[in-house]
């Protein structure tokens, strides 16, 4: 039997992925909402505002494991077209395209894997919302009034 290890790294706004908690009216305009109780992986409601690389997203979705080591979330190898580096003749460097440098292959984004990236970047809850309002930053603290002397200005 094998088992999977489930790992709590804290909730994405204690960790600074989000200004702010994820709540159900985030998922309102969504098709096919898929609320539970149970979540593997991090909420992706505000993944735009914590990641906007896209060379970053890509080599994420083609090596989980690479990026985020102990990760189960499945290569999208199928998102990507690998070539020989060495035969390889384009400019570089290229958006998005990256080097495994272990297997000598250069990896190019197909439009799809574009859209993905795309998509990944636009989801930000960054809005404040009644049920989930976006704490306010502390008021830096006054600076204190010279206090009064006689004596001469240096």
């Amino acid at each position: 039997c094998h088992s999977q290890q489930v790992r709590g790294f804290g909730g994405d706004r204690e960790r600074g992925f989000a200004p702010r908690i994820s709540v159900a009216q985030d998922f309102l305009q969504d098709s096919s909402v898929q609320l539970g109780s149970v979540r593997v992986g991090p909420d992706l409601a505000n993944f735009g505002a914590r990641q906007t690389n896209d060379t970053a997203i890509f080599q994420h979705l083609y090596v989980p494991q690479k990026m985020m080591p102990g990760s189960i979330m499945p290569p999208y190898r199928y998102l990507f077209e690998t070539r020989d580096a060495t035969s390889y003749a384009g400019p570089l460097p290229l958006d998005g395209v990256f080097v495994l440098t272990d297997e000598n292959k250069i990896v190019i984004p197909k439009p799809e894997a574009l859209k993905l990236a795309a998509y990944l970047r636009s989801l930000k809850a960054d809005v404040s919302l009644y049920e989930a309002p976006i704490p306010k930053a502390p008021k830096p603290a006054p600076t204190p009034a010279p206090a009064a002397t006689n004596a001469p200005a240096k």
